[in-house]
């Protein structure tokens, strides 16, 4: 409990079936004022549009190990406050905002 200072984890929560415990651990692990820093791929309205018509079966798929959570940066944010991460700052990663790469967060417990 608490052994943590920094938590860092990069394009992993969009892998992770038991997505609820992963973030219940994390929380048990890290120091009260510790950090977790966070990238997961980004998938807002427009992305998502631009992936149906021109890439779907290359982008959703059944491959194991593949990515079975989705988030916007809204999306996030709400699920990680909900285990009492305070979330400090967000950015998207990519050249073009719309069809950002990825998200990056920070976050103290």
């Amino acid at each position: 409990n608490g052994s943590f200072d920094v938590i860092f984890t990069t394009e992993v929560i969009e892998h992770v079936l038991g997505l609820h415990e992963m973030l219940s651990e994390m929380n048990r692990v890290l120091k009260v004022g510790g950090w977790m820093i966070l990238t997961t791929p980004y998938h807002g309205l427009l992305k998502n549009l631009a992936i149906t018509l021109f890439a779907f079966d290359r982008h959703f798929n059944n491959i194991k190990g593949g990515h079975i959570h989705f988030f916007t940066k809204k999306s996030l944010k709400k699920l990680l406050n909900q285990f009492g991460f305070e979330i400090i700052d967000t950015k998207y990663i990519g050249r073009v905002r719309p069809i950002a790469k990825s998200i990056w967060l920070t976050a103290k417990k």
